[in-house]
């Protein structure tokens, strides 16, 4: 039986992966926008797929239990998917459809805060302990390497080093994706009382 962690996990990883296609495919729309072709429907409809994949993984790991009963991680979890998926619409309809800085600035500042929603959600992990080894770890670091890279993208103009750290980013959250796929819950053993 594949419980709602691993599914949530499995979400976590497809929307990275389809991330990483999509940063891949925006690279040469980045110097042009305007252009319209294979690989602007390619970007277009693997981004749309990754922002949906990251709301559900948003949901299957606040309700599988990576966090325990923390209300705060569930929030921060929940508020991460969907708030990732506002700021992408925000970004594509500021890049593509109406050319607006100030647009694609408020997504920015959407997807932080809901990057700092994956960062409680990440902190809860640990704290509940669900998960042993480095998934227990994994969802922090990986959020950790993704505001990094992000804010070191976000300062530069360089296509290529945009490119590689969003790749960088999304590869983080990949490998936080395998490790609650791979990685079986903490069985804490029940000590029989004494007396």
């Amino acid at each position: 039986m594949i419980t709602r962690l691993r599914r949530g996990g499995f979400a976590l990883l497809a929307a990275s992966l389809l991330l990483i296609l999509a940063t891949a495919a925006e690279a040469p729309l980045l110097t042009d926008p305007a252009d319209r072709g294979a690989a602007f429907w390619l970007y277009l409809a693997s981004f749309a797929l990754a922002a949906v994949g990251y709301v559900a993984a948003g949901v299957l790991l606040a309700r599988g239990g990576l966090i325990g009963t923390s209300v705060l991680g569930r929030v921060g979890l929940i508020g991460f998917g969907v708030l990732w998926f506002v700021g992408q619409v925000l970004y594509v309809v500021g890049t593509y459809v109406s050319a607006s800085d100030a647009m694609v600035a408020v997504s920015t500042v959407v997807v932080l805060v809901g990057m700092i929603g994956a960062l409680l959600g990440g902190i809860e992990a640990i704290r509940a302990g669900v998960m042993c080894g480095f998934a227990r770890w994994s969802l922090l670091c990986a959020v950790i390497v993704s505001i990094v890279a992000g804010g070191i993208a976000g300062a530069s103009t360089d296509v290529v080093v945009t490119t590689v750290l969003h790749i960088v980013s999304a590869a983080s959250l990949a490998l936080a994706g395998v490790s609650f796929v791979v990685t079986h819950t903490e069985r804490r053993a029940v000590t029989p009382a004494r007396g």
